[in-house]
C-alpha cells in the first residue's frame, strides 16, 4: 500500500509543532491543503469546513486545539481507508 497523502501532511504538521502555540495561517493552510487531498470523500472534507470555520485565535492558535484538530482529521482518514481496503478472503 503506498502512503497516504493525508496522513504525510498530519505527520508534518504534528512535526512542526513547539511550545504552546501555532499560527492561524499555518494552520489554515495545512487545513486547506487536507481539504484538497479530501476532495473525493464528503465527510472528512466536512470536518475539515468545520475546523476552518471554528479556527480560535486572530494570530495564534493553541497547540492542543490544533493536535485534537489533527488526530480527528486522522481517525476519520483512516475510517475511509479501511472502507476502501479490500475484504480477506
Amino acid at each position: 500500500m503506498s502512503p497516504n497523502p493525508i496522513n504525510e501532511v498530519i505527520t508534518d504538521a504534528r512535526s512542526a509543532l513547539h511550545g504552546d502555540y501555532v499560527s492561524t495561517s499555518r494552520v489554515a493552510d495545512t487545513l486547506l491543503d487536507l481539504r484538497s487531498l479530501a476532495s473525493e470523500d464528503p465527510g472528512l472534507v466536512g470536518l475539515i469546513d468545520q475546523q476552518l470555520a471554528s479556527m480560535p485565535g486572530r494570530s495564534v492558535v493553541p497547540n492542543s486545539w490544533w493536535v485534537d484538530s489533527l488526530d480527528a482529521i486522522a481517525e476519520l482518514a483512516e475510517d475511509g481507508e479501511r472502507h476502501l481496503d479490500p475484504l480477506p478472503g
